[in-house]
This record gives C-alpha cells, structure tokens and sequence, in this order.
C-alpha cells in the first residue's frame, strides 16, 4: 500500500456537493474529524517510530521481504502491510490512534499538516524521509525511483511513506 500524498491532500469534501445541502456538507464534515499533532507532536512521533524502525530484527525482516518478493515493488508493499503494523502497533495506541491501516493513515495525516503547505517544516520533512528509509531499507530506493535527484523536497510536494496501512 503506497500513499500518494499530493493527492490526498485534497479533500473531496472540500468540494461542493451537487445533491448535498449546506447541512449534510457540515454533517460529513464533523463525522471525517480526525486527530491532530502539535509540530512538537509530530516530532516526537517520528523519533518513536525511527526507535523501532532501527531494531535489527525489523530490519531483517524486511530485507527478507524485499528478496523473498524479488523486489517487486506491489509485493512488497503488501508484505509489509502486516510487518510494519507490528511494530507500529504500540505506537499508535499510545498516541491514541487505531491500530489498523486506517490508523496508520490517520498518523499520517496528522504529521502531514506539518510537513505540507503553509505550515511546513523542512527539518521535519526531512525527518519524514529519514524514518521512511529506515522502514524501508534497500526498497527505499527502488520505492522512490522516480524521486531520485530532487533531494531535498520542498513544501509543495510530499511523499510522506513512513507506515503502511
């Protein structure tokens, strides 16, 4: 599972609605409500993460993922759809997320609206990116292809995968 971020930037409920009136709009709305992290917040987060991205058996676990996949890009990401919530799972909870793929993006989410837009940060971008290689080892690079030469990004582009959800 890969998320594209600049997509999911925009919020489909931003748009006006057709058949919707001003108060369904408003309804949708609260229920979609999701939590929030300070900058600091946001940080800390990614220190935790980073803390279990680095084990060595996590680490080993996903090289043997990336070969036993033959590096196949869709293969992969599916594998590690059950290795990363493992680890990321005592994460979330204490930061007061689900623990599923629903909770993994809503962690996403919620660390992205420091790291695009008005409100970004770069030091905490590059954060991001570092956590990402950690979680995704040699795959990184093979992940990102298409990202090569354009270190470091800037605020107006993302590609915040650090969890798989």
């Amino acid at each position: 599972f890969r998320m594209d971020f600049n997509c999911i930037a925009r919020d489909p409920l931003a748009a006006p609605q057709v058949r919707g009136t001003a108060v369904e709009f408003e309804q949708r709305s609260q229920q979609r409500a999701r939590q929030r992290l300070t900058k600091d917040g946001a940080r800390e987060l990614l220190e935790d993460l980073s803390r279990a991205y680095i084990d060595s058996s996590l680490q080993k676990r996903v090289a043997k993922l990336a070969r036993d996949m033959h590096w196949e890009k869709h293969a992969f990401l599916l594998g590690m759809r059950k290795i990363a919530l493992e680890v990321q799972a005592p994460i979330l909870t204490h930061w007061g997320f689900e623990v599923s793929g629903h909770g993994v993006s809503e962690m996403q989410l919620a660390v992205q609206d420091h790291t695009f837009g008005p409100d970004c940060d770069l030091g905490l971008k590059t954060q991001v990116d570092e956590v990402g290689k950690m979680l995704y080892g040699e795959m990184w690079s093979i992940l990102f292809a298409q990202m090569r030469g354009i270190e470091p990004l800037g605020c107006g582009s993302d590609r915040m995968i650090y969890g798989v959800g």
